[in-house]
């Protein structure tokens, strides 16, 4: 990515760009030109690729960029995800037509996940789980950490987790990487409230009460892109069949809840009125107005960085603390974290423990989907299943031959 980077900064004469030669922090002290060669020797890409393909992006005209889980999983995704909005940035493909297009700081039903943090006191949110350890994540999600959470819960310090209320959470078949320690943790909290649409292993082992939800064909509710981040469309989600049982869409278990423990921050008499207020000012909709008409397609304004659409004072610029478009992140050096873009090698790969790979020669990336099932969901479902029934595995030809060869 850096030297992607660097190649396109300097077609670009009028930018002062300082990330292309910036170098990962630690004790090795390469040059930039060893550095790029040490990179391209892992990478495997011969360095005219890396210049054909960064000149092909940058000559393309109006581009966009889509990332998803591979770099937002990634060891070094902040980073990554870095040099990939730097690339937007120098391109010229930020907020343009055909390009990346930016949210407003307030869209929708995001501008409400955020006015949520309003009701917490400051005292406990900055006593949340892993606030210290990592900055990064809790700056940008009110959530913990998930790897100082399993710690919490094994040693209960600094102070006792009693209670956990999960929604639509199994940790414990699919999403520990060391579920035997969480195995062992869970059974340290005392009491557990899940929402639920299946008897997932997880709810069966430790809950002690189950709310079950209902499913997206019982209930009514919104379709938002990026979390309701960016206002480009809005859906409605109409149900079509009566509900089974004494299910509940997951608001309404909201509703019921926060009105007893906090009913100032719930206002709204239904679940409909509540949409009315999140969606009426973008789009001049009442949430039953939307149901009937189905889809929203808004009117988009490009280039807001131009008209004071992006800062919360109205000027012109981005909500940053310079004002400016940053290729060095200011926010980063007050969490001390380097502000530029680095590569750093995963603990566990063929440069960082090559004895390891002399005896495990493969590497495993994970995160292939199918259309049948979305993360761990629905495998459980015999139709579906049925559809693809075994896990599966993607290998080279070349690589398999070879490894028929060897056995």
């Amino acid at each position: 990515m850096c030297f992607i980077l660097n190649t396109l900064a300097k077609k670009k004469s009028k930018m002062s760009v300082t990330s292309g030669n910036h170098l990962p922090p630690g004790p090795d002290t390469l040059s930039y030109e060893a550095y790029r060669k040490k990179r391209r020797q892992q990478m495997g890409i011969k360095e005219e690729t890396l210049v054909n393909a960064a000149r092909a992006f940058a000559k393309a005209g109006n581009s966009s960029i889509q990332w998803g889980v591979a770099l937002d999983m990634n060891w070094n995704g902040l980073q990554a995800i870095q040099g990939v909005l730097y690339l937007m940035t120098l391109t010229g493909n930020l907020d343009v037509p055909g390009g990346n297009t930016l949210a407003e700081p307030a869209s929708f039903m995001g501008k409400w996940r955020y006015d949520t943090h309003m009701q917490i006191p400051e005292e406990i949110y900055e006593n949340r789980i892993g606030n210290k350890e990592f900055p990064f994540f809790n700056y940008g999600l009110m959530a913990c950490s998930p790897d100082n959470t399993l710690e919490y819960f094994e040693l209960q310090q600094p102070y006792p987790v009693k209670m956990v209320w999960s929604n639509s959470q199994n940790p414990l078949a699919n999403a520990a990487p060391v579920p035997k320690r969480w195995y062992e943790a869970f059974k340290k909290i005392e009491f557990w409230v899940s929402q639920e649409v299946f008897m997932t292993p997880t709810v069966s082992a430790y809950a002690d009460i189950v709310l079950p939800v209902a499913t997206f064909a019982e209930h009514d509710g919104i379709v938002i892109p990026h979390f309701g981040r960016n206002s480009a469309f809005l859906g409605a989600v109409n149900h079509c069949i009566e509900r089974v049982g004494e299910c509940k869409s997951d608001l309404e278990i909201c509703f019921d809840l926060g009105k007893r423990l906090n009913p100032k921050a719930w206002p709204w008499e239904t679940v409909s009125d509540f949409f009315t207020e999140q969606i009426q000012s973008k789009t001049g909709l009442t949430y039953p107005e939307l149901q009937d008409k189905v889809v929203q397609q808004q009117k988009y304004v490009y280039k807001k960085y131009e008209k004071g659409m992006l800062c919360a004072d109205g000027e012109p610029g981005f909500q940053t603390l310079t004002g400016l478009i940053e290729l060095k992140a200011t926010v980063f050096e007050d969490w001390g974290e380097d502000p530029l873009p680095y590569f750093k090698e995963p603990p566990h790969s063929p440069y960082s423990t090559p004895e390891l790979y002399a005896e495990y020669p493969l590497v495993l990336t994970t995160g292939g989907r199918k259309f049948t099932s979305f993360h761990s969901e629905h495998r459980q479902i015999p139709s579906l299943r049925q559809i693809t029934p075994w896990p599966t595995v993607e290998i080279h030809p070349d690589t398999a031959e070879d490894l028929c060869h060897a056995s």
